[in-house]
């Protein structure tokens, strides 16, 4: 009975604290913050109006697209980006019934929304092949690229881009994308063209950060790469640095200059990712073209000069020959003059590269050395080599570390 007695008032309590506990909630401070709606982010899926071809006329907003195809950028199931596997990744118009085009192809879009007094309209694009220029209610605010009467565009690695929209005297305005895909991206993966994610639309503060947030995953991306050029760097200074220790050596030469091959691979790779530097022409000549067929070449050179393969005199003019060819296989299969079948990088990779071959021909010499070396210690006792020459002794004017150098360090690659 004394538990029950107690109860009660304990009970009247706890209804008289809780029930004070929203009463002085309602009382808010004079400067507090109010919540504000309305700064979302809309993602335009679609349907959008789709038409390969260029005509300037498709800008007006009164042109009549009803005839063109319908795009829905809304991502599938399954689906995703094949180099960042973002799962927001849509696929271009090479697999929406355009294999193989490239050039010129339009996207336009009816959108009704307005601002709120004092606030302005924007929009986000990213992941756009290769270039595009934007525009709304047939007035051009702004490109990914360069667009140049009579000529090609030249375009950039795809980055974020935001556009703030002029005041409309109309609630619906028409949006306009007027986009450019160059033969190049048809030489890499067949999912190319146009949007690989649908713009974003809403208040310009709003996108200002979804656009910051886009480059910091971009940096975040390819932070690596940058990594590495530094990596590169280091290592091509340590390497020439060397010479100084064995001026007669020249091999250390040689890893240097590869290093600083593989730093600038890596450097333009950084470059044509975060900046408007490099276009995606001079990335491919530059990256593919050039700088991956000489760094495998001047390993191969290495390769000869630290085992010594002084009996195959013809190996460096070799590996300069497929070096060579190497070069002119991937200008070819690029597609980099846009009036070569892109068809051409599947034939040169299909010959083989002169990367291959370069590298290949250093492995057999390598054996050959390897297995030359077994031979030379079997016949050591008769003082003569396999071939029937006369060996010949070391300097004994060396001292043995000098002597051993060449011997072990044969070893340890081996």
């Amino acid at each position: 009975m004394k538990n029950r007695d107690l109860l009660v008032p304990t009970l009247f309590l706890v209804f008289i604290l809780s029930a004070r506990g929203p009463l002085r909630a309602q009382t808010a401070p004079a400067n507090a913050a109010p919540i504000l709606f309305g700064h979302s982010v809309v993602a335009l899926d679609g349907p959008w109006k789709f038409h390969i071809g260029d005509n300037p006329q498709w800008a007006e907003p009164n042109f009549d697209d009803s005839q063109w195809e319908t795009v829905d950028l809304t991502p599938r199931p399954g689906v995703a980006d094949p180099f960042t596997q973002d799962p927001k990744y849509v696929l271009g118009w090479t697999t929406l019934g355009h294999p193989g085009y490239w050039g010129y192809a339009w996207y336009r879009i009816r959108v009704a929304a307005a601002a709120g007094p004092g606030e302005k309209l924007a929009l986000m694009a990213d992941g756009v092949d290769d270039g595009y220029q934007f525009f709304a209610q047939g007035k051009l605010l702004g490109s990914h690229g360069q667009f140049r009467a009579g000529k090609y565009p030249i375009v950039y690695f795809p980055q974020p881009q935001m556009f703030v929209l002029p005041p409309s005297g109309t609630r619906t305005q028409v949006l306009a994308f007027r986009v450019w895909m160059g033969p190049l991206r048809l030489s890499h993966h067949p999912f190319t063209g146009g949007f690989h994610y649908a713009p974003l639309l809403g208040e310009s503060s709003a996108i200002a950060e979804q656009t910051h947030i886009a480059w910091l995953e971009l940096v975040r991306h390819y932070a690596f790469a940058g990594l590495l050029s530094g990596v590169f760097l280091l290592l091509t200074i340590l390497a020439a640095s060397l010479i100084l220790f064995d001026r007669s050596d020249r091999v250390y030469l040689w890893v240097a200059g590869a290093f600083l091959l593989a730093m600038s691979r890596e450097l333009v790779f950084s470059l044509a990712n975060w900046t408007q530097l490099v276009s995606v022409r001079e990335f491919f000549l530059l990256f593919e073209g050039f700088l991956a067929p000489l760094a495998i070449g001047m390993w191969a050179m290495v390769w000869w000069k630290w085992f010594q393969l002084r009996r195959f005199p013809w190996v460096p003019s070799a590996i300069a020959t497929l070096a060579g060819l190497d070069v002119i296989c991937e200008l070819l299969g690029e597609n980099l003059f846009y009036a070569i079948p892109p068809s051409l990088g599947h034939i040169s990779r299909g010959l083989g590269s002169g990367e291959a071959g370069a590298a290949r021909v250093a492995r057999i010499h390598r054996r050959q050395r390897h297995q030359g070396t077994r031979q030379r210690e079997l016949a050591g006792a008769s003082g003569r080599d396999p071939h029937g020459f006369r060996a010949i002794p070391e300097r004994v004017d060396q001292p043995p570390s000098a002597r051993n150098f060449h011997r072990i360090r044969h070893r340890r690659l081996l």
